[in-house]
């Protein structure tokens, strides 16, 4: 998912949903450099959730980072807690369409590739053709998470005027995510995929419609998919954690704070733990 900083009150400040500070775990490393690591593996694939983004980073706030491990996302603690090794070809600003289809609409994924050259692992072609040819040469793999959808529902928002648009908007999302469910079952047969939804970065009611038709939609593409795929309610998760601040994900410290005191949409260090938290339990 493409990163902007949020407007107050606003449907397209919904831009990255779905999820103490701190860096990565010790003894992580950056799975960059080769796809060929030992067994078991987990592949990490999906949007700037996965990925790690976070604004305060990047220019005008900071310096352009030499590396991808100043952005650790929830797939750096899951592995941590599941002991496989991680590869993470996750890109900020990835659509349903973007991750199967070259030149798709994307929210930001091409240009973040262009300007900053800073993804956790180079490739050339598509995620989902990376993550074909990752499965094809590790049939060891042992999980897929998925992350994606919330830049497609951020691109319907924002042509959309009313509800029924927006429910009506989400039904490509449907399809492609239901396609690439099936095409990485298809591709690893063994592995266990787990798809999250996403949680609502704000308590206002058009981003809560949003998260919810979203999840919806993701939830009609599981049951297309027909893949035995595992669902991971992280709005649940968020609503549970931030319930004794007001329901306000900023104010529990989920979100990546901006210096003003202003939260931004994508999850805080705290917010990429209680994500991993949240699926190891259904991890096999």
């Amino acid at each position: 998912m493409r990163a902007f900083r949020a407007s107050k009150g606003v449907v397209l400040s919904f831009t990255l949903a779905a999820l103490a500070c701190g860096g990565a775990p010790e003894g992580a490393t950056s799975e960059r450099s080769s796809p060929l690591l030992r067994s078991p593996a987990y592949l990490s694939l999906g949007d700037s959730v996965p990925f790690g983004y976070d604004p305060t980073r990047l220019p005008p706030l900071a310096a352009p980072p030499k590396t991808s491990n100043v952005f650790v996302g929830y797939p750096t603690y899951l592995d941590a807690a599941i002991n496989d090794v991680l590869t993470n070809p996750t890109c900020p600003g990835e659509t349903s369409a973007s991750f199967m289809i070259a030149g798709a609409l994307d929210r930001g994924c091409q240009a973040f590739k262009t300007d900053f050259d800073l993804l956790h692992v180079s490739y050339a072609g598509t995620q989902q053709d990376f993550a074909l040819a990752f499965l094809a040469s590790h049939p060891e793999t042992k999980l897929i998470t998925l992350t994606i959808g919330a830049n497609d529902a951020l691109l319907v928002a924002q042509s959309c005027a009313d509800p029924a648009c927006i429910v009506n908007g989400l039904e490509p999302t449907v399809r492609n995510v239901a396609a690439i469910l099936t095409t990485l079952r298809h591709a690893s047969p063994g592995a266990q995929i787990i798809l999250t939804l996403y949680y609502a970065p704000s308590l206002d009611p058009g981003i809560l419609f949003l998260t919810d038709a979203l999840n919806s939609a993701l939830s009609q593409a599981v049951t297309r998919a027909g893949a035995g795929v595992v669902t991971v309610n992280l709005k649940a998760a968020f609503d549970a954690a931030d319930a004794s601040f007001g329901g306000d994900p900023c104010k529990a410290g989920l979100l990546v704070r901006f210096p003003d005191g202003t939260c931004d949409i994508h999850p805080s260090q705290t917010g990429q733990k209680l994500i991993a938290r949240t699926i190891r339990p259904m991890v096999l």
